[in-house]
């Protein structure tokens, strides 16, 4: 089947004429106006006025059913308008390739348009489907070391260990999630999440029953809108445009937290308003502001990206438009409106050969919202976009005023240093002239690879052909554009916004995964990372997964929800990732993970600054943060604050502990501190040199001692944090892996090259190269009398 204009021409002159006929009777009902102060033929003592009561009952009664039959009509009308795009001359004849035509499913079923709308009015509500089979883990595995679960990543002193490194090197090889050997971030997806995804069984999207389910009474409704234009396994052009997730429960969750963002600002600006903190534009006159409207959730899908796989490379697909209805977002699936057939015919045959090695054509969907005229403004977003303070204020500026729209400049290239439009947020006025306008000014204004669109540059960025490039161009050349700021409306924590502006004074923020990396995939902290970077990454990750707990608290239903276990970066995590990499995220449709009997899990409010919280969930008094130590631990402030099990880390050459704690016993220093283990080992002693890094005369088990300096593995303590307790227990993790500080035994058995590299740095060395028993590189390492360059190599010196 093949839609041709003629017929989309006839449809839309009948829908017009309908549209026109209503327009003309509505204006003329609204001259006839009725005055309340006039006196009616009954006050008058009207002998005709029983007449007049019945003949105007009729007339009333034949005005109010032709004017609800014509509203009914005009409903249809204006359906049936969108549905055929006759506000935008999209369609043409099939030309052979199935993404130059608006088309359905694997089956081929072309259509011009097609609308798939949920009615549901709360756009923040979220049921879990009925008859999905949620799944809880063993709780027998709670109690032990059950797999997955990772003590923090505490942070690295850099002065310490990387100051002889070339950062330019570290940036090459370091990378924030673990990956596979294709460089693909390591991606896992559960029984449960099966379950769910899998629910969603593909259909084939029929325009007449979409008809049936379209609104457009949304006049004063604010549309937030999202596009997805393809399936990683079939679409993914060098420059991804839309950040939509690859991973089916991905998108699920992303799709979640996003809705959650809007849900929370827009509920913030209406109490606001609400309570008098805010007051209404002047300038809007009759109009209400948009903390008085509604809003809704919506997401264009391109035909071709309905249907994806739930994983790549796997051979089950699922509908992606049935998992975002559930979520209550309101689905058009629609097509790109600039076709390689028209990039031809209006001769800009470069643009069509070179912009699927950009951004790729469907990038174009993107302008369909400019076509949603049912709405007074809509905001385009993209799933890297996170709301974060309310947005009305915007709103009604651009509402009161004659622009079109407000748009913000991406990131700039790290190359070129240029900038195009960034369309992952865009505050529009929607207007089919000016859809029309863009469209015709897309195709036919010159571009050369050189000179870029109409010689003005507006190219040498990532992007550039598509409508990054062109808009940019565009909004520079057409007035009713208002510029905003980047880093107040799209902070990404990069060190140009970081030097402007405030993380915490951002609107809006735009997770990069090549800045902070995606909250999702729990990434790690960059060690060479400033101080105010990593502070910013951390609010972000914070932010995202602050607006996860919202939305399973306050608006998901569902029977079992997964707990906030994890301790994997807590103060970034909140509790949602055991550790890093995606398949340590603790997803919110996955298998249900139990909390451990000894872990405590406290609300997400954060203590304040120099406070901790403790095991009860208050926050410790600034000039004493060991009180947020558990019991079993000993604290150590320096160089960063731990608790730390005195039953780990230091172990003789039976592996048996050297330190123990004394939590119970009265001490003239108060509290607890390691002391030796009675009739321990002799090589427990600093002066016999058992331990490479660690050298002197006193007590290994000295409180002067700094156990770690930036981690601790399974079982030997934590790590506390503004957001969440310290949560440990002694007989988590295996035992052999808390002797974790190098020996020379282990050198010895050829173990701990790291620690033996580091330690040949410091003089005296030279003999590491000839020792072979324990014993030989004990006394090798007696004369390496130069106790800071052994410390140096205490991260070194830590097996894992």
């Amino acid at each position: 089947t093949v839609v041709r204009s003629e017929r989309i021409d006839l449809n839309c002159f009948i829908s017009t004429r309908i549209h026109s006929s209503f327009q003309f009777i509505q204006n003329t009902m609204t001259k006839i106006k009725m005055n309340p102060k006039k006196s009616s033929p009954f006050d008058r003592g009207d002998k005709n006025a029983m007449m007049w009561s019945k003949k105007g009952r009729v007339i009333l009664s034949l005005c109010a059913i032709s004017f609800v039959s014509i509203a009914f009509v005009e409903e249809l009308s204006n359906v049936s308008q969108r549905r055929l795009a006759c506000v935008r001359t999209l369609t043409e004849d099939y030309s052979g390739n199935p993404d130059d035509i608006r088309h359905l499913s694997k089956f081929g079923e072309v259509v011009d348009r097609v609308l798939n709308l949920v009615s549901d009015d709360s756009p923040c509500t979220t049921v879990f489907p009925d008859g999905v089979d949620e799944v809880v883990e063993d709780t027998s595995k709670a109690e032990g070391a059950f797999p997955g679960m990772d003590e923090p990543d505490f942070d690295v002193t850099t002065e310490d260990y990387f100051s002889d490194v070339d950062i330019a090197d570290l940036n090459e090889v370091f990378i924030l999630a673990p990956q596979d050997n294709d460089n693909n971030v390591i991606i896992n997806i559960d029984i449960a999440e099966r379950n769910l995804i899998t629910s969603f069984e593909p259909q084939v999207y029929d325009p007449i029953e979409a008809e049936t389910n379209a609104s457009t009474n949304d006049s004063n409704t604010v549309a937030y809108i999202v596009p997805l234009v393809g399936c990683s396994n079939t679409y993914e052009p060098p420059v991804d445009g839309t950040s939509e997730p690859e991973v089916s429960s991905d998108l699920y969750e992303a799709s979640a937290v996003l809705k959650c963002s809007v849900c929370e600002t827009t509920e913030a600006a209406q109490t606001a308003r609400r309570l008098g903190e805010t007051r209404k534009l002047t300038d809007l006159g009759d109009l209400p502001s948009a903390a008085e409207m509604e809003y809704s959730m919506h997401a264009l899908i391109h035909p071709m990206a309905t249907e994806c796989p739930i994983f790549e490379g796997s051979n089950v697909n699922y509908d992606r438009v049935k998992l975002l209805k559930s979520l209550n977002y309101r689905v058009e699936i629609l097509g790109h409106p600039i076709t390689a057939a028209k990039l031809f015919e209006a001769n800009q045959i470069h643009i069509k050969d070179n912009i699927e090695n950009d951004v790729g054509i469907r990038d174009t969907i993107k302008l369909h919202a400019w076509s949603m005229t049912s709405h007074r403004v809509v905001i385009l977003m993209d799933y890297d976009t996170m709301i974060d303070q309310p947005i009305d204020a915007e709103i009604d500026m651009l509402l009161a005023s004659d622009s079109i729209g407000m748009y913000l400049h991406s990131k700039p290239d790290e190359t070129t240093g240029a900038a195009g439009v960034d369309t992952g947020f865009m505050i529009i006025k929607p207007s089919a002239d000016e859809f029309e306008n863009i469209v015709d000014s897309y195709l036919n204004t010159p571009y050369d690879p050189v000179s870029g669109w109409d010689g003005q540059g507006y190219n040498n960025f990532k992007g550039g052909l598509g409508l990054s490039g062109f808009l940019a161009y565009y909004f520079a050349n057409h007035s009713g554009y208002v510029p905003i700021d980047r880093c107040t409306y799209a902070h990404t924590a990069d060190e140009d916004c970081l030097g402007t502006l405030p993380f915490q004074n951002r609107k809006a923020t735009t997770m990069l995964k090549d800045v902070c990396g995606n909250p999702r995939n729990c990434p790690y902290s960059h060690p060479l990372w400033a101080d105010d970077k990593k502070d910013a990454c951390a609010q972000l990750h914070r932010q995202y997964f602050t607006y996860r707990n919202i939305f399973e608290e306050k608006y998901f239903s569902k029977e079992n929800k997964q707990e906030r276990i994890g301790l994997f970066k807590q103060n970034s995590f909140l509790g949602y990732c055991t550790g890093p990499g995606q398949s340590n995220l603790l997803s919110m449709t996955g298998v249900v993970v139990p909390k451990a009997g000894w872990q405590t899990i406290c609300p997400t409010d954060a203590c304040p600054d120099d406070s901790y919280m403790r095991p009860d969930c208050t926050c410790t008094d600034p000039f004493h943060p060991c009180s947020a130590c558990p019991d079993g631990t000993t604290c150590q402030t320096y160089p960063t604050l731990m608790c730390i099990d005195c039953n780990c880390a230091f172990c003789d050459n039976y592996s048996s502990q050297c330190c123990e704690d004394n939590a119970s016993v009265e001490t003239s220093a108060g509290g607890n501190v390691c002391q030796a283990v009675a009739g321990r080992d002799p090589k427990c002693d600093m002066s016999n040199n058992f331990f490479p890094a660690f050298n002197g005369s006193s007590d290994i088990c000295s409180s002067e001692i700094q156990l770690s300096r930036s981690t601790v593995p399974n079982g030997c303590g934590c790590k506390p944090t503004s957001h969440s307790p310290c949560n440990y227990s002694q007989d988590w993790g295996d035992s052999s892996a808390k002797c974790f500080i190098c020996t020379a035994d282990d050198l010895a058995q050829g173990d701990c090259s790291e620690c033996k590299s580091c330690m040949s740095g410091c003089a005296n060395s030279s003999c590491l190269d000839t020792s072979v028993t324990t014993e030989q590189f004990m006394t090798c390492m007696d004369g390496i009398t130069d106790s800071e360059c052994r410390a140096q190599c205490h991260f070194h010196c830590m097996k894992n």
